[in-house]
C-alpha cells in the first residue's frame, strides 16, 4: 500500500495504452445509457462514433443482450471522446465538486461506508491531518466480502487496513482531456491549487457539466 502524493500523469496515461481500461472501472449499462442521453447523442450517432452497430446499442440498453468487454469499452471511450470535444476549454476547476467528503485512516470501515451511503458516493479520499494518504471505495468492501471475509469483521476494521492508493492529483487548470484519460483507469481525481486540495472529479462530474448541474438544481428547487 502506497502513501499519497502526486501520481505522474504520464504513468497513468501509459497504463491506459498498455493495459486498456480494467473491466471493474467501466460504467454499468444503465450509466452508459444515462451518459448517452445527457450528451443528447442518438444511438445511431454513438454507434458510428464507437464503431459498433446501432442494433447492438439498442439491444444493450433494453437489456436483451450482455455486450462483450470490448464493446462496452468502445462505447465508453466514444462517450468520453464526444464529451471532451464539446468541452475543450473546460479545466479541472470548472467541473470539480468543491465539497470534498473524506475519511480518516483510523476511522472504521463502517464509518466510511455510512459516509459514502449518506452522501451517495462510491469512493472517498482518505486524509490524515489534512494530508492525502489513500482512498477507499465500495469496490474494496465488496471485494473483501467476495473473498469470504465476514461483514462484521470488515465493518470493525480500520480504513488504513484496506485503503488503496491515493487518487491522482491534478492542478486546477488541467485540461479536461487529461482528466478524462485518468478517469478511464481511476475512480476519481483530486484537484489541487498551490498544493491544497480544492475539489474532486468523478466520472459523473465529467459527464455532468456545470451548466447542467445548475439547471437540475433549479428544477429541484421548483418542485
Amino acid at each position: 500500500m502506497h502513501g499519497g502524493g502526486m501520481f505522474p500523469i504520464e504513468n497513468q496515461l501509459r497504463k491506459i495504452k498498455d493495459t486498456g481500461i480494467p473491466f471493474s472501472v467501466l460504467p454499468s449499462i444503465e450509466n452508459l445509457t444515462r451518459m448517452r442521453r445527457e450528451l443528447n447523442l442518438s444511438q445511431h450517432a454513438l454507434a458510428r462514433e464507437a464503431g459498433v452497430s446501432q442494433s447492438l446499442i439498442a439491444k444493450m440498453e433494453r437489456g436483451r443482450i450482455h455486450p462483450s468487454y470490448e464493446s462496452v469499452k468502445k462505447i465508453y471511450e466514444a462517450l468520453i471522446a464526444v464529451h471532451s470535444r464539446r468541452n475543450r476549454n473546460l479545466k479541472a476547476k470548472d467541473i470539480c465538486q468543491r465539497k470534498v467528503v473524506s475519511v480518516d485512516p483510523d476511522a472504521t470501515v463502517e464509518e466510511a461506508s455510512k459516509r459514502m451511503q449518506n452522501g451517495n458516493y462510491s469512493q472517498l479520499p482518505v486524509l490524515s491531518d489534512g494530508k492525502i494518504v489513500g482512498s477507499i471505495s465500495e469496490d474494496i468492501i465488496v471485494s473483501l466480502l467476495g473473498r469470504g471475509t465476514r461483514f462484521n469483521t470488515i465493518r470493525k476494521m480500520k480504513v488504513r487496513e484496506i485503503m488503496e492508493d491515493a487518487f491522482p492529483q491534478v492542478d486546477e487548470n488541467m485540461d479536461i482531456q487529461i482528466i478524462a484519460s485518468l478517469l478511464q483507469i481511476r475512480k476519481a481525481v483530486l484537484v489541487v491549487k498551490h498544493g491544497e486540495m480544492i475539489g474532486i472529479i468523478t466520472k459523473a462530474d465529467l459527464l455532468n457539466p456545470p451548466e447542467k448541474r445548475d439547471i437540475d438544481k433549479e428544477n429541484t428547487e421548483e418542485e
